[in-house]
């Protein structure tokens, strides 16, 4: 009896913490983790790139933002495609002036989030605008 309650914990705990264990180590460490922080959704008009996020959340001109590409097949996990600063500002958008960024991994589904140290390993390896 005992036995089935210490195997009935261990699979509940790990339903709950399996959805955190989504992060994926890539050899060159361009893998990063949707939960790592809030991501807003980023576009694309006009050649330029748009942030779903205003000044509600924090941003501000010269600001650093992180770019993710759209999530890896069957994951949360998204790859760094670039880096770059809040340009204009306002109340719901933001345009962004990359700095950074992998032209070939850009399109549908994409995401930015505030960087992390993590990040700078990867940033040095994108190509430069």
């Amino acid at each position: 009896m005992l036995r089935l309650l210490a195997y009935g914990l261990i699979a509940s705990l790990m339903v709950a913490c399996g959805d955190q264990e989504n992060a994926t180590e890539g050899g060159n460490g361009t893998e990063a983790e949707a939960s790592q922080g809030a991501l807003w959704t980023v576009f694309q008009d006009q050649g330029a790139l748009f942030v779903k996020a205003g000044r509600s959340s924090g941003l501000v001109k010269d600001s650093a933002v992180t770019i993710l590409g759209s999530p890896v097949a069957g994951t949360n996990n998204r790859r760094i495609i670039g880096y770059g600063n809040v340009a204009e500002i306002w109340d719901d958008m933001v345009r962004i002036k990359p700095t950074r960024l992998d032209d070939t991994a850009t399109g549908q589904g994409m995401a930015a989030r505030r960087p992390e140290k993590s990040d700078l390993a990867v940033v040095t390896e994108l190509p430069k605008i």
